[in-house]
């Protein structure tokens, strides 16, 4: 073939992500492993170590790690510790009672379950979204950066 290596890679991902019936075959099965994973978190070290095993693999992770020049000294770069990717994209979304953030939130949680939905199938099987709770709990912990 007159590809380049780099083209393969990318014409091979395209033509994976296209096989709806390959998918559909596979289910959830490609990802179970990862959701062991997460259900076998069982304290915070064990978040941390998941998270930054999540990050370096390319998944979008709650932390971020990355690099950025020095404010004190342009000619060296340190290391940045930052908020990663969550659901909803502002933290006020988690926390205020008003009318868009409380439909953004019920909104939020519908597409929470209709993804758990899709990904278990029977309804004895699948896992629930019990209320925002849990999400509400995480927007109080985040920055307000």
């Amino acid at each position: 073939s007159s590809r380049t290596a780099d083209e393969r890679k990318i014409g091979d991902a395209y033509a994976a992500c296209i096989d709806q019936e390959t998918i559909e075959t596979k289910g959830a099965r490609p990802i179970l492993p990862l959701l062991r994973d997460i259900a076998a978190v069982k304290n915070r070290e064990q978040l941390i170590t998941l998270a930054a095993r999540f990050t370096h693999d390319g998944f979008p992770s709650f932390l971020t790690l990355g690099s950025a020049p020095d404010s004190h000294d342009s000619t060296m770069f340190i290391a940045t510790l930052g908020q990663g990717a969550l659901g909803l994209p502002d933290r006020d979304l988690y926390l205020k009672d008003d009318e868009r953030s409380t439909t953004l939130r019920k909104e939020y949680v519908a597409h929470l379950q209709r993804m758990f939905e899709l990904l278990a199938g029977s309804e004895r099987t699948r896992p629930t979204v019990a209320g925002t709770r849990p999400a509400t709990r995480v927007g109080r912990v985040l920055s307000d950066a």
